[in-house]
C-alpha cells in the first residue's frame, strides 16, 4: 500500500570546523565501531572473522585504530596522575622551604653597609709578567721545571 510518504535516510551533516576535537574523536570512533560490527556480522560462519582478505584487512585496520586511541587515552590518564603527583610534591617542598626560611632566613637590614676596604698599610702585590693578561701563553713542562730549578 502506497501512503505517498517518501522515506529518507537522513544523515547528519558533519562539519569538522564546528566540532571540537573530542566530538571528532567520538564520531570517528563510533564509525569505526559500526564498521567493525558490520565486518564481524557478515562472518558468522567463520567465527566472527570475515572470509574475504580485503574485509580482514579492513577489520584489522579499524581494530588497530581503536586500540591506538584506547592506549593514548590510558597514557594521557597516567600523565595526568604523574603531573598531579609532581604538583603535590612541589607544593610540599615549597611549604617546607617557607617554614625553614622563617628560622634560617637572612635578616633584613635597612642600613647601608659599606664593604670593607684595605688600608694603605698593605703593600701592592708583586705581579708576575703576564699574570693580569687575559690570554696567557701556554706553559710547557720542561721550561717550568727549568725555571723552578734555576730559582
Amino acid at each position: 500500500m502506497d501512503t505517498g510518504i517518501e522515506v529518507i535516510d537522513a544523515q547528519p551533516v558533519i562539519d569538522p570546523a564546528s566540532m571540537t576535537d573530542d566530538q571528532i574523536l567520538a564520531l570517528t570512533q563510533s564509525i569505526r565501531i559500526k564498521a567493525i560490527r558490520h565486518l564481524t556480522g557478515k562472518a558468522t560462519q567463520t567465527g566472527g572473522l570475515p572470509g574475504d582478505i580485503e574485509d580482514r584487512d579492513a577489520l584489522k585496520h579499524h581494530l588497530d585504530g581503536l586500540e591506538k586511541v584506547a592506549l593514548s587515552r590510558k597514557k594521557i590518564a597516567v600523565d595526568q596522575q604523574t603531573n598531579a603527583g609532581m604538583a603535590a610534591a612541589a607544593g610540599m617542598i615549597a611549604g617546607v622551604l617557607r617554614q625553614t626560611s622563617q628560622y634560617y632566613g637572612t635578616p633584613v637590614s635597612n642600613q647601608n653597609v659599606v664593604p670593607p676596604t684595605l688600608g694603605d698599610e698593605i703593600p701592592d702585590p708583586d705581579l708576575v709578567p703576564g699574570e693580569t693578561e687575559v690570554d696567557t701563553p701556554q706553559l710547557e713542562y720542561n721550561s717550568f721545571v727549568a725555571s723552578v730549578k734555576a730559582a
